[in-house]
Order: structure tokens, then sequence, then C-alpha cells
């Protein structure tokens, strides 16, 4: 029997939104500019001086130029001078709250003694619906609160803990709000969660929303490809790191697990200066480190030791991106390794997140494809077997039952065989990208572990390999679990929504600020014109 079931998306702008601005191409090659609005009589306009009505039939491409703004993983950090928050240095996304400044840090720019506070900002989202415990290791002082609720607190002019609970809807993103004040000497921080189903760990990046918009043009930080062992083979994790500067502070704990005594960390990406000009590029790390610029090696001393510093110096030209590749090697527990650049113009710092890029983006001065935009990718979500992708992680998955999962604000249950992969990375939903035949795990640093699965739950597998026997792999080793090969049927109608969501659509019907939808395994959807990022006919 058919599964359906009907969804009301819950939109994520205003329910009275009619018109957004974007761009149509028909099916006898002319495009559209303008606002573009979703009519009850089934018809689709665009605006721009005249109205054009358009039949969904007629449409080819559609494309939304103004989608809600992406949040940026990690917390918006403004940095203050002195314990009282009224003298304001500057502000950054920090990706995740483990920070530890011995006395003398320069914390941010501007701040000259070790008095001073950071107020946290942005929104968490947890993975299950339960009772959480918010705790934190600080030295000085601590307040935290979610969904305006104060959950844990430590002020006592000292260092110490702190914790409480809070019950949390999983998908469901809470303010949270976090003060720091640091006294003196060491400013620690550590911010951490657990529940019934979830491990105790620093509440990760993708987990963390700043309060910021993603400005195409700011950079983006560098990749950071992290490796348990100091020649680089052994890859243990991918993300973006906003700036290469971590004094004092371990890097992550998974590549130090399992009593590893050696690792190693490559940052690749774009330089973007903000002047021309020589300028001097200095590290400061007690490890190995190798620093190329614009094909330039400049540092090269892979030699592990006590904290030192070293520069070399580089042409650069102001808004001229150049490949940046930096390598850092070391064993322990307190790893210590920065970047700065100073130039005539360019004060000493170290090298900001808007100035770095993970990869090379084209100038602003070069016309884009009008159809380019990508959709945005979910970090981490489910594919269905016909090919509808879900920005949603089931917390149990068994054979011939019912899986419940929340989706944005919405409790879903479908047939556990319409699941086809669970994802961790949204790499995996490269559409180039070819399943293999029979089950398994893919692992993060890239190898199919083919294997029957017996279980998934907390985000946990429990494999029976042949050639490994049962093994047991937590979603901190795992790029995609994979039940049984995605095998989309070809549909007339793709379409995507702004929270990385893609349906293979049957059929597709406009009605006011809103379309619906018919897909294999969801069955009806009705989704709200403010949250549709593109409609596209299939050849």
């Amino acid at each position: 029997m058919r599964w359906c079931i009907l969804i009301i998306l819950v939109g994520m702008l205003t329910a009275g939104l009619t018109v957004r601005a974007g761009v149509i191409q028909t099916r006898d090659g002319k495009i559209y500019h303008g606002t573009i609005k979703f009519c009850a009589d089934g018809k689709i306009t665009i605006t721009q001086g005249a109205t054009t009505t358009l039949a969904p039939a007629d449409v080819v491409h559609l494309l939304m130029a103004d989608p809600p703004p992406r949040r940026i993983h990690g917390l918006l950090g403004e940095y203050f001078q002195g314990a009282d928050f009224t003298n304001p240095k500057g502000q950054r996304v920090d990706p995740v709250i483990d920070v530890r400044w011995p006395p003398g840090t320069e914390v941010i720019p501007g701040i000259t003694n070790d008095v001073y506070a950071v107020r946290w900002t942005g929104q968490i989202q947890p993975l299950y619906n339960e009772q959480y415990t918010i705790s934190t290791v600080n030295d000085d002082d601590v307040r935290v609160w979610i969904d305006n609720k104060k959950v844990a607190e430590s002020w006592t002019g000292s260092q110490g803990t702190a914790s409480g609970t809070i019950n949390l809807l999983a998908g469901k993103r809470y303010d949270i709000q976090i003060d720091f004040v640091n006294r003196q000497l060491d400013g620690v921080l550590r911010l951490s969660w657990s529940s019934r189903s979830q491990p105790e760990e620093i509440v990760p990046a993708r987990c963390l929303f700043a309060n910021v918009a993603d400005n195409p043009n700011a950079g983006t930080g560098l990749r950071a490809e992290y490796f348990a062992n100091s020649d680089m083979q052994d890859l243990r994790m991918t993300r973006l790191d906003a700036q290469i500067n971590f004094h004092g502070r371990t890097l992550p704990d998974m590549i130090i697990k399992g009593g590893k005594e050696r690792y190693a960390v490559r940052w690749s990406g774009y330089l973007q200066p903000r002047y021309s000009g020589t300028y001097t590029l200095a590290t400061h790390s007690n490890g190995g480190v190798h620093l190329k610029v614009a094909g330039q090696l400049l540092i090269d001393d892979w030699q592990r030791k006590v904290p030192q510093d070293h520069s070399a110096t580089v042409l650069l030209h102001a808004g001229q991106k150049v490949p940046l590749t930096m390598e850092y090697g070391y064993g322990g527990y307190n790893a210590t390794v920065e970047l700065f650049w100073s130039s005539d113009k360019q004060q000493r710092e170290v090298v900001p997140q808007e100035c770095l890029f993970a990869e090379e983006k084209p100038a602003a001065t070069v016309p884009p494809n009008e159809f380019a935009s990508e959709a945005p990718l979910p970090p981490q979500g489910i594919i269905l077997t016909d090919g509808t992708v879900l920005p949603a992680v089931p917390d149990e998955l068994q054979a011939r039952q019912t899986v419940k999962l929340r989706w944005g604000t919405h409790d879903l249950a479908l047939p556990a065989e319409h699941i086809a992969v669970v994802f961790y990375d949204s790499q995996v939903l490269d559409p180039g990208r070819t399943w293999p035949a029979d089950n398994g795990v893919l692992m993060r640093h890239g190898d199919f572990l083919e294997g029957s699965i017996l279980a998934f739950k907390h985000r946990n597998v429990k494999l029976s390999s042949i050639l490994f026997g049962i093994k047991n792999e937590g979603a901190d080793t795992l790029r995609a679990v994979l039940f049984t090969k995605p095998a989309p049927a070809r549909t007339p109608v793709t379409v995507c929504t702004t929270d990385g969501s893609v349906f293979p659509a049957g059929t597709l019907t406009s009605a006011a600020d809103s379309v619906t939808i018919t897909t294999e395994n969801l069955g009806t959807l009705t989704l709200l014109a403010g949250d549709i990022f593109s409609i596209k006919t299939n050849p």
C-alpha cells in the first residue's frame, strides 16, 4: 500500500508573504526577472514593470534571488574590556565555546589586560526530544540562558563548574546567551551538553547558529583536515575553521582519542589581503609548521619544540585571492598554533575570518550565471529511496517498522524501508556520487565498510562485516549509513527549499502563496512560497 501523508510546512518567513524577487526561465527560452507570486488561481506571476502570468507547466526553472539568509554555524561573540560589558572592543563568530586564554593572550585586538568579558548569542538546535543537561567548566564567571531561561550559573569570581537541565525538542532552534567574565589570569570556558541519547560533548558548531547573515562575499575561514598521525594519512575529520588561532587549548578531542600522541592539521584555502604591499606572515606554535602562500614555501620547520615564532615576507595585492596552505604537527593536549600578518598598512593581527576563504570565489565583476546558485545543503539528514532529501536524522531505525523523526517543527512517521541513507556530511549529496550496491557505512576517512546493519540507535550503528566481524561505529566516525541504494525515478519536477530539502515531484500545482507537490515516499506536500529556493522542470 502506498504510504501517503499530508504535511503543511510552517514557513520560515512570515505567513503573509506574497512576493519574492527571483528569475524564471520558460519553455520557449525566455528569461524573466522580477517579483514572483504564487496565485490562488494556480498561476505564477512575475513582475518587473509589466506582469507576466505563467502556468506551472510553462516554467523550466524558477530560482528565488532572495532566500532567507542562512545562519553561520557557531555563536556571535561580543568582546569587552573590563567586567561590566560596557566597553566593546570587537566581535567575531566562534564555532564552539571551548576556550583557554592564558594570561597576556590578546583575546581580540583592543583587549589589553586580563580583565575582560564576552557575551555569546545565537541559537542552539538539539538532536533529540529529551531533557538536556547543560554544563560548563569555567574560570572565572559564567551565566547561560536558553529560551530566555537561566539554566546554568557560576558567578563566584573564581574557577568552577555550572550545570542545569532543560527540556528541548529535536530540530527546534532556541535562543541562547552566554555571559562570561574573566577577572584575572587564565580565562577558561567550555560549554557541553548531554541527554539520555546524547553522550556528553562540547556543543558542536553544527548545532549552533550565529545571529548574523551569511554574506556570500565575506570570508568563510579555511578548510581544516584533522589527522590522527603526523604523516597526515589517518584523516579523522574535515571542517571549516574561522581562523588559525589555537592558543593554549586542545584541538578537537576526536583527533587524539584512543591514546593518539601525535596528530596534525592541514588548513587550506585562499588569502585575500585588504591592502597591496609586502606582508610579513608569522606563525607562533609549539609543533612543526609548513606555510605555503601563492605557491611559495615560506616556512618549513617540522620539528616539535617549545613555542617559537617563524616569519617570512610575501608580496600581496589588495582584493586578490592567493592560495594558502598551512600544516601543523604536534603531540599532546595543549596545542598552540596561530597565524598572523602585518604590513606597513596592516597592523599585526591573527589573520581574520573575513580574509580567509575555503574556496576561491569568482570576482564580483564577473556576471553570474542566472541559474548557477546552488541550493543550500543540510549538514546532516536522510535520503529516501525516491531521492527525497530531508535535514532530519532518526533517533532509531528498525526494519519493517515505522520511523519517527522530527523535521523542522513537524513530527513525521514513515516506513523504515523508505529510508535509504542517513548522512552526517553534506558532501555525500554530490549529484555525481555513485552508491555501492550493498549496504554498509561510509567512514569519514573515505573508506566504505560493507556489511549488514544490525542496529541503528541514538546515532550509533552496529554492523556485521564479513571482513571485520561485529563493529560499532558512532556518528563522529561516519559520513553516511547506507541501508539500501537510493533508486530515484526521473520525475517531471524537482523542488528545493531553503532548509536544504530536495523533493523529486510527480506533479506540482500553484495556489495562493504556496505550491502543492506529490512525491513517491511522502505523498502530498504543501510548501509555502517563502520556503521555496528553486523549482526545476526535468528534461
